[in-house]
């Protein structure tokens, strides 16, 4: 679980009501500032988000937290800012995921990934990508945290050449952008997934496997059908991106027709918006004029592919390739026959190193999951060492069960935060620990947050009840000189929720904080 509201610090920052209602407006809007991060406006969206980071950091909201900085991550992403991007993905890192949820660390993972791909640290790529996916095998499949998590493998695993990882997230996640209320994580799923099956073509088209290469721009055709809607803000420019990826498919399937007419006004239309899509729409105008028989408009659109390609080595390959291609006599000498040779030996390795990484990384992601569940189920790894309640792991695990078991069974959910003093000693700490726990009972669960804090869970108990099983352990702590514990308790039903019952319980632990200790309860 995550650090909550208010958590070690004064009470000043501990009253965030009056900003609860504004939360939404950062739940809804992440869509729109990831698209935007991706048509040109990364550096507009963190100066609008800097307002959320401020709010949210005052009030230790994580889930706005969360957001913000993802949002931050991707917008330094987009503007090449690898350092600032890999500081937001740190803080959300550091702060741990949402209640029962670890998708946003997972995105974390992966952007950070992306990151240190991009500055050639690849080792450290696999493994921050490898971590995304298996936490990502802990996270709920549901909703925007998870399909951003996907994206976030899926194009870290691209950037690594790791083709087939890359479209296994996607197919991981295939169902759940499906649903309503998803729309742009499937646009921005649908969009990548083009890209996957493009740069595995232009791979394979460079080994002269000219068949298979085909099939895999067919197949990026096939997914540009279902690449919509396309986001509200900016929908000229991804409509503009979408064609020049399916003009360059066109080119590379022999529809040289369809790929010019499109292409050709495109490509100066992405060049003029500085977006990436030009390299590849220059890439498939010199393919469709050198089969035009047009060599030296092909290679000045080389030559334009070049520029605009300025240090992408995977496509500034294809570039070197094409221009070979439009350059190959009829009669090759013996030079350039060797030449091509060799190229052609240094492309195959190539790709033998990538497909013996693939596997590699595969079975890696493999082992470690299986390695994840192995240490979920032992005690040890559960359980707090100091108190012998469970820890935050096991709440983790716990806590999303009891409240599916209760809206399974239309039952009601209770969860108490019990905040003790920080001066608390440990002897206290174990004794308490154990009367929260008999007091629980076999249906009960009780484990330490953290510090001097504890978390009690009572299935088919309202917030009243809870409450009193809580005081008849702490209620006693009221001596002179030593302050009262602070307890917040909430429950839900109809159907409860696992962030709802935190919030609630919360609120009610900050209400407690305010009232210098003593048990609130949550108003709804």
């Amino acid at each position: 679980m995550p650090e909550k509201a208010g958590a070690g610090r004064g009470s000043s920052q501990r009253d965030r009501s009056h900003t609860l209602r504004d939360w939404a407006r950062l739940y809804e809007s992440v869509d729109e500032l990831a698209a935007r991060c991706q048509t040109g406006e990364a550096g507009r969206v963190l100066v609008e988000i800097d307002g959320f980071l401020a709010e949210a950091r005052a009030a230790g909201v994580v889930e706005v937290l969360n957001r913000s900085w993802y949002v931050v991550a991707l917008a330094n992403l987009n503007l090449g800012d690898l350092d600032r991007a890999v500081d937001a993905c740190n803080q959300i890192i550091e702060q741990g995921g949402e209640p029962g949820d670890p998708a946003w660390t997972s995105s974390a993972y992966a952007l950070r990934g992306i990151a240190r791909s991009d500055r050639g640290d690849h080792l450290s790529a696999v493994d921050d990508l490898v971590d995304a996916a298996v936490l990502l095998d802990d996270a709920r499949p549901t909703g925007q945290p998870y399909a951003y998590a996907v994206d976030g493998i899926g194009l870290g695993y691209l950037g690594l050449r790791l083709y087939e990882l890359s479209m296994d997230a996607y197919q991981q996640a295939a169902e759940l952008v499906a649903r309503p209320g998803l729309t742009l994580p499937r646009m921005f799923h649908r969009f990548h997934q083009m890209l996957v099956e493009i740069c595995w073509g232009l791979e394979l088209d460079r080994l002269d496997e000219s068949d298979e290469a085909g099939s895999h721009f067919r197949a990026a055709l096939a997914i540009a059908g279902d690449a919509t809607p396309l986001p509200t803000l900016g929908t000229q420019t991804w409509a503009l991106r979408l064609r020049a990826l399916v003009g360059f498919c066109h080119a590379m399937t022999d529809a040289i027709g369809r790929a010019v007419e499109g292409l050709e006004s495109d490509a100066d239309a992405l060049a003029v918006q500085e977006l990436d899509e030009e390299v590849l729409a220059r890439i498939g105008l010199a393919r469709a004029y050198g089969r035009l028989g047009d060599v030296p408009r092909a290679l000045a659109e080389a030559d334009l592919a070049e520029r605009a390609a300025g240090d992408d080595h995977p496509l500034g390959l294809s570039i070197a390739w094409e221009r070979q291609r439009l350059a190959r006599p009829d009669a090759p000498t013996a030079a350039t026959s060797v030449v091509s040779e060799y190229a052609s030996r240094l492309e195959r390795e190539r790709w033998d190193d990538r497909v013996r990484l693939s596997a590699e990384t595969r079975e890696r992601l493999q082992s470690e999951i299986e390695r994840r569940a192995a240490r979920r189920m032992s005690a040890e790894y559960l359980t707090d060492s100091l108190t012998g309640a469970a820890n935050r792991r096991h709440l983790e695990l716990r806590l999303p069960e009891m409240v599916s078991r209760a809206r399974t069974h239309d039952e009601a959910v209770a969860l108490a935060f019990v905040d003790l003093d920080a001066d608390t000693t440990t002897e206290d700490m174990v004794s308490i620990g154990a009367q929260l726990r008999t007091g629980a009972g076999p249906d009960g669960f009780v484990a330490r947050y953290g510090g001097s804090e504890f978390v009690v869970v009572l299935p088919r108990q309202t917030a009243r009840q809870l409450a009193d099983v809580v005081d008849d352990v702490v209620g006693g702590r009221r001596a002179d000189g030593v302050p009262r514990p602070r307890v917040g308790v909430a429950s839900a039903r109809r159907p409860p929720s696992v962030a709802g019952l935190v919030a609630a319980a919360d609120e009610a632990l900050l209400a407690a904080r305010r009232a210098g200790g003593g048990i609130q309860l949550a108003t709804s």
